[in-house]
């Protein structure tokens, strides 16, 4: 017995000094990161920024690999099918998180190993020049004057943005009806062109519209004013505890060790805290906040459940 206890604690001391190893070599070779998302967009450029810190981080070429579609339900399974040795990492968007798990529950979100937070892109309610609408009390107040209420832009239906309108519907007691789009520039179009008076969609998304003067923004969804837009309100100030946003995390195949996980993480954690980083992000409508991988996963858990009775009450179905 003592012989057997003395093999199993002599394995487990080897193991364990394996793993240590590992993770102080990590990483070995090049590292990829998949995003969801079409090259060019924002998620995309965030990820190459974040690559390119890591590469020269690492002395390892880290590289983006772009994987649209399904929702990111085929980003996802790429992740999960991979070896769990940290070298596939998956720099997922909220609607990952939220939204998948009820479109696909086969796909165990929960399995992917939390790494840590990269940024979050705050929810603009915008509005066309000339729509008349000055604030939030006014866009609730004018919406229940009108007939069939004010049209409202939301990017796909079931996405962050159209939660975020229905939320709002919901804490407001608005009459909005919900114009859906399969993008932000078909409704920025729209918005633009006077075709419906407002939309809800990611400050990254309508950054280049707002910067250009081609729209206004009502109101944004962060809990408190963004420092490039310090004259734009929250809609916090008119309905207390209003905050919604996009945001990005980065997270592993299932069974990475936790001391791979630890590594990037802290790495992570350096370069989303860099100044010149996060500026960069900022001229993308997105900010930078640094997060354990604990702190990640408590993250996630709330996010899931704000949303959730949102999700249940529009009816997202499995597909």
């Amino acid at each position: 017995m003592r012989l057997m206890k003395s093999v199993f604690t002599g394995l487990a001391m080897l193991l364990l000094g394996a793993l240590a190893a590992a993770a102080d070599n990590y990483p070995t070779k090049p590292v990829r990161i998949i995003v969801q998302v079409a090259a060019g967009s924002s998620i995309d450029i965030s990820a190459r920024i974040i690559a390119d810190r890591l590469s020269r981080m690492w002395g390892q070429q880290v590289v983006v690999l772009n994987q649209p579609g399904a929702g990111g339900a085929l980003a996802v399974r790429t992740t999960a099918a991979a070896e769990p040795d940290g070298y596939t990492l998956l720099m997922a968007a909220s609607s990952i998180f939220v939204v998948l798990p009820e479109l696909q529950p086969k796909i165990d979100i929960g399995k992917l190993e939390p790494i840590g937070f990269i940024s979050e892109q705050p929810m603009v309610f915008a509005t066309a020049r000339d729509s008349g609408l000055k604030s939030v009390s006014d866009l609730v107040a004018q919406s229940k004057s009108r007939t069939g209420g004010i049209d409202c832009g939301v990017i796909t239906y079931g996405g962050m943005s159209h939660l975020t309108a229905q939320w709002f519907r919901n804490r407001s007691g608005a009459e909005m009806t919900f114009i859906y789009y399969p993008g932000t520039q078909q409704a920025l179009n729209d918005v633009t062109s006077g075709r419906i008076p407002m939309m809800i969609e990611t400050l990254s998304g309508m950054l280049g519209a707002i910067s250009g003067k081609m729209i206004d923004v009502l109101a944004v969804a962060s809990a408190a004013r963004l420092p490039n837009l310090p004259d734009s309100p929250t809609v916090a100030e008119t309905i207390p505890g209003f905050a919604a946003s996009g945001w990005t995390a980065l997270v592993a195949t299932p069974g990475t060790p936790e001391s791979v996980t630890g590594k990037i993480s802290e790495d992570l954690r350096k370069i989303v805290t860099d100044p010149e980083v996060a500026s960069k992000f900022a001229e993308l409508g997105s900010f930078t906040r640094a997060m354990t991988p604990q702190e990640l996963a408590q993250h996630i858990r709330g996010e899931r459940s704000q949303w959730k009775p949102i999700i249940d009450q529009v009816g997202i179905k499995e597909q």
